[in-house]
């Protein structure tokens, strides 16, 4: 008995040139000691330097949006436009980019318009 067989790690058997199969077995390729990823995930100072750049990109929005009159849905625009910008870096899809644009500034036009109904609904009292 091997090894490998005593551990109780998978084997698997290739196939050489003619179809038939190998003589000796060996250790599935996703089960090799090392052969995993070396990336542990996601860590808490990534994940903390991710929530301060973005809240930055949205403090910029807001910033621009003092001078438009409409704070909220220009800042939902610089987000969405900073999220999309991400989505395509990772993963090159252009209309998975488009839809995170499109879904972030439409969030960001019914917060505007919630912000300007509660406004009037207040300024009324």
């Amino acid at each position: 008995m091997d090894v490998a067989e005593q551990a109780g790690m998978p084997l698997c058997r290739g196939v050489d040139s003619n179809g038939a199969l190998e003589a000796e077995p060996r250790l599935h390729p996703a089960t090799t000691p090392g052969s995993g990823p070396s990336d542990a995930g996601p860590t808490l100072a990534g994940m903390t330097l991710g929530i301060v750049v973005f809240g930055a990109a949205f403090l910029v929005g807001l910033g621009l949006g003092t001078y438009t009159r409409r704070p909220l849905s220009t800042a939902f625009l610089v987000l969405g436009s900073f999220t999309a910008l991400l989505v395509l870096a990772a993963t090159g899809e252009l209309l998975g980019a488009a839809a995170v644009l499109a879904i972030v500034v439409l969030v960001g036009l019914v917060a505007e318009s919630m912000r300007e109904t509660f406004a009037l609904l207040v300024d009324r009292y």
